[in-house]
C-alpha cells in the first residue's frame, strides 16, 4: 500500500506476531492472547498518551481481541540454553533436502528420536540426549527442514504433514528399527501425526509429548469452538491482514530482523522458561545464527502463513502407541487447561495415557528442568 499510515499499521499489526512488547507505546502495557484460556483477560492499558493512527486503527481491534483473549502467534521459539554440549553431528538427505542430526548412544534398550519445536533445532535437547544414551539408547535428534543447521528450502509448502512424513522417513531409513518419538510444542503435534499415519505407525514405539501445541500456527484458532463466529471472521481478517504483511518482503524484512535479534529472542525465552539462568547467551546465539540464513525469511514467512494443520484431537483415535504426556504447568502459550491439556488429562483420567504436570515449569520442560523430565521420560521408558 502507498499510504504510509496503512504500512505502519501493517507493520506494527505483523510485529505483534513476534513482539508483544511493541504494544507498549500504544498504551497497552502487556498483551497475552491464548487460543486456549478465551475467559481470561490478558490485556493491560495504562493512561499512557497513543499516537493518533494506534488509537483509531490498532488498539480498537487490539481491544477486541484482548476481549477474547486470542493470542496472534502461538509458536515462538520452543528453545532452550546454557553450555551447549558437543554431539556426533550427521547429514540425511530427504528427497533432495540436507538434515542435519545428532547420535549418541547404543541400543541396548532401544531408539529414541528428539523432535524440537518451532525456532529450535536438536541443541535444545543439550541436556536430554547424553542422559537418555547413558541409560542404553541410542538417540537421534534431527532439526526439522527449515530449521536448525538442516537445509531452508523455500520451494516446499511447510506443513505438520510435511515434518511429519521426514520423521516417519528418518526412522525408517536412518534408525531403521521403530522408535520412541520425543517431541516438544510443534514437534509433539508432529510426533502424534507420524504415529496416526498408517504408513509410519508401525514405526513408533511410544509418544513423549512436552507441552503438545495445537497447530503449527495461530491459525487453528479459527477452528476453535471457543469463540463466536464474529470472533472467527474478525480473526479471519487479521490474518489475513498478517499474511499481506508478511508476503511483502519490505514489510516483512524489518518484522524478521526484529524476530531474530538477541534482545528478542532473550525476551521471548524469559517468557516461557521459569528457570531464567537456562536461558544463556549461548543458547540463544544457538537460536539466532540459523536465521541469518538468507533463506530463512521466505522460511519464516511459509511458515507463519501456511495452513495450522491437523491438532492432535481429532488425530488421537488412529494413535496406538503408548504415550507419555508431560506439562509444564506454567506455559504461557499452550497452559495445561487449553483445549489439548485438557484433552490429554482425560485421556489419562480414562488411563489410555501417562500423565505428568510439572509445577513451576515453562513451555519447555525438558530444558526449563531437565533433571525432572529425564528422570520421567527414563522411569516410562524402563516400565514399559
Amino acid at each position: 500500500p502507498g499510504n504510509m499510515l496503512w504500512r505502519r499499521a501493517l507493520l506494527f499489526v505483523a510485529s505483534l506476531l513476534v513482539v508483544p512488547e511493541q504494544i507498549r507505546g500504544f498504551g497497552l502495557t502487556s498483551l497475552r492472547i491464548s487460543p486456549n484460556r478465551p475467559h481470561n483477560l490478558a490485556l493491560s492499558c495504562q493512561q499512557k498518551p497513543c499516537s493518533a493512527y494506534a488509537s483509531k486503527t490498532i488498539t480498537p481491534v487490539l481491544a477486541m481481541l484482548a476481549k477474547r483473549n486470542v493470542r496472534l502467534f502461538s509458536t515462538l521459539p520452543s528453545t532452550a540454553p546454557a553450555q551447549l554440549e558437543e554431539f556426533e553431528e550427521k547429514e540425511y538427505t530427504w528427497k533432495g533436502h540436507s538434515i542435519k542430526y545428532a547420535t549418541r548412544g547404543v541400543n541396548t534398550k532401544g531408539n529414541v528420536v528428539l523432535v524440537h519445536g518451532f525456532g529450535a533445532s536438536y541443541k535444545q535437547f543439550r541436556s536430554n540426549i547424553s542422559e537418555l544414551a547413558s541409560a542404553g539408547y541410542q538417540v537421534l535428534a534431527l532439526d526439522l527442514l527449515g530449521f536448525g543447521r538442516s537445509e531452508k528450502a523455500t520451494q516446499v509448502t511447510y506443513s505438520i504433514g510435511l515434518w511429519a512424513e521426514l520423521v516417519g522417513d528418518f526412522i525408517r531409513e536412518v534408525v531403521k528399527a521403530p522408535a520412541v518419538i520425543v517431541g516438544n510444542s510443534i514437534g509433539s503435534l508432529v510426533a502424534v501425526t507420524v504415529a496416526a499415519s498408517a504408513e509410519s505407525r508401525g514405526q513408533v514405539a511410544g509418544l513423549v509429548l512436552l507441552n503438545c501445541a495445537g497447530g503449527m500456527n495461530s491459525k487453528l484458532l479459527l477452528r476453535s469452538e471457543g469463540f463466536s463466529p464474529l470472533a472467527r471472521a474478525v480473526l479471519g481478517a487479521v490474518f489475513w491482514l498478517v499474511d499481506r504483511v508478511l508476503g511483502t518482503e519490505a514489510l516483512a524484512r524489518p518484522v524478521f530482523d526484529r524476530f531474530r535479534s538477541a534482545e528478542n529472542v532473550r525476551q521471548v525465552l524469559q517468557q516461557v522458561y521459569i528457570n531464567r539462568d537456562r536461558v544463556d547467551d549461548e543458547l540463544v546465539q544457538s537460536i539466532i545464527e540459523p536465521a541469518q540464513d538468507p533463506d530463512a525469511l521466505p522460511v519464516f514467512v511459509k511458515i507463519l502463513t501456511g495452513e495450522p494443520g491437523t491438532g492432535p484431537i481429532p488425530l488421537w483415535p488412529a494413535v496406538t502407541a503408548p504415550t507419555l504426556v508431560i506439562w509444564g504447568d506454567s506455559d504461557p502459550w499452550t497452559p495445561d487447561d487449553g483445549d489439548a491439556g485438557r484433552f490429554f488429562k482425560a485421556q489419562a483420567d480414562a488411563g489410555r495415557v501417562e500423565m505428568q504436570v510439572l509445577e513451576g515449569v515453562g513451555h519447555c520442560p525438558h530444558d526449563d528442568d531437565p533433571a525432572r523430565v529425564n528422570r520421567a521420560i527414563l522411569a516410562w521408558l524402563a516400565a514399559r
